[in-house]
């Protein structure tokens, strides 16, 4: 029986427990349905409170907040009694499980009390573990995460690092919110919805200046990330965009090697690594970036246009620029060039011109393609 059998086995004998431990065992992401189980494991199955859907409708809103309120009292006595089976570790982990699927859930059935439910079971791990453990005080950090209070989290993330800088949880999640803090509107942290041009024009002016100012503080809490998870190719990824802004084109073309070593077959990664050499320029790059265009398209030949003309635009680039120091056809004052440098740049330009000359005929593209490629031939 495959995992996606045996989770749904477990779903229909109602084994809430086993639905649980399957989800964190298979590191599964279904906050719906964790809190379905995890709500009905610790006796409260009336906190899946329908949603109102009518905004006008204040009577079921005012019933729903005294439901809510009347099962806070009995959360504890019913917590202690259904826990009272199961040992200490698997109870935290089902609290821990349950406060993270509230915070991560965006289904309506739970929106109204996702918040509720995770303070409830946040309480309960603080009562377990003690305030000053870094398992609460990192989902503390999360829950003010939920609530937009990034000033506290980034406290938390701060004084979690001061006492172990390598808290990969907490470095992963510094860099996240200062990333996040370059998009947040200026002027609309409130929920403000005017969106007047002087506003967007200072909004621009803000955004700018955050990239100024707390751009080496983001590149910082990144590299301070990848040093102790260098493996993590989507951290890798950031980094060739925060280095691509900042004009570092070099550094963008280093975090692209990087991801290209933790995904060797991956045609894109290959063709976005030579697009980094490619936009570098020189000719050493320019040979760099027309290997990895090769080797894209010898992993993606039917479906890799982007890599058949960025061949094309580095090996004429090559070219002219020998051209230009006399070592082409023109034989002037010659550098040292490596012939064998200059055929294959040669034969390359032919490659992609014949592949994309092949792809675009007959198309409306066709004559436009064949134009612009005919002033490439050598």
């Amino acid at each position: 029986m495959d995992p996606d059998q045996q989770l749904a086995a477990m779903i229909e004998k109602s084994d809430n427990l086993g639905v649980l431990r399957h989800i964190r065992a298979f590191k599964l992401r279904k906050p719906d349905l964790v809190l379905h189980h995890g709500t009905i494991l610790l006796g409260q199955p009336d906190l899946l409170l329908k949603p109102v859907t009518d905004s006008t409708d204040q009577q079921r809103k005012q019933q729903q907040q005294q439901q809510r309120q009347q099962q806070s009292p009995s959360f504890l006595s019913s917590l202690t009694t259904i826990f009272s089976k199961i040992n200490e570790s698997e109870r935290l982990a089902t609290l821990e499980q349950l406060t993270i699927a509230a915070l991560d859930t965006n289904s309506p059935s739970y929106a109204s009390h996702s918040t509720t439910i995770a303070e409830r079971t946040l309480t309960q791990i603080r009562d377990l573990v003690g305030k000053e453990s870094v398992r609460y005080r990192n989902l503390l950090a999360l829950c003010l995460e939920r609530q937009e209070n990034y000033t506290g989290a980034l406290a938390i993330y701060n004084n979690l690092l001061a006492d172990n800088p390598s808290n990969v949880h907490a470095l992963r999640r510094k860099y996240t919110i200062l990333r996040a803090q370059q998009y947040i509107p200026w002027g609309q942290e409130g929920g403000a919805d005017d969106a007047s041009p002087s506003l967007m024009e200072l909004t621009r002016v803000r955004e700018a200046a955050l990239v100024t100012a707390n751009g080496m503080e983001i590149k910082e809490a990144l590299n301070d990330y990848l040093e102790r998870n260098g493996s993590d190719a989507s951290a890798w990824v950031e980094m060739t965009k925060i280095c691509a802004e900042a004009g570092d084109y070099s550094g963008a073309a280093y975090s692209g090697e990087e991801i290209v070593l933790s995904a060797p077959l991956n045609a894109e990664a290959h063709c976005g690594l030579g697009e980094w050499y490619a936009t570098v320029g020189g000719r050493e790059n320019w040979k760099a970036a027309r290997k990895h265009f090769a080797q894209s398209l010898e992993l993606d030949p039917d479906n890799n246009l982007r890599a058949l003309f960025g061949l094309v635009s580095v090996a004429e680039s090559f070219l002219d620029d020998v051209e230009a120091a006399g070592g082409g056809r023109k034989k002037k004052k010659r550098e040292a060039v490596n012939e064998e440098d200059v055929e294959m740049a040669k034969d390359l330009l032919k490659y992609g011109t014949d592949k994309l000359l092949a792809v675009y005929k007959g198309t409306p593209m066709g004559g436009l393609v064949e134009k612009v490629l005919g002033d490439m031939e050598r």
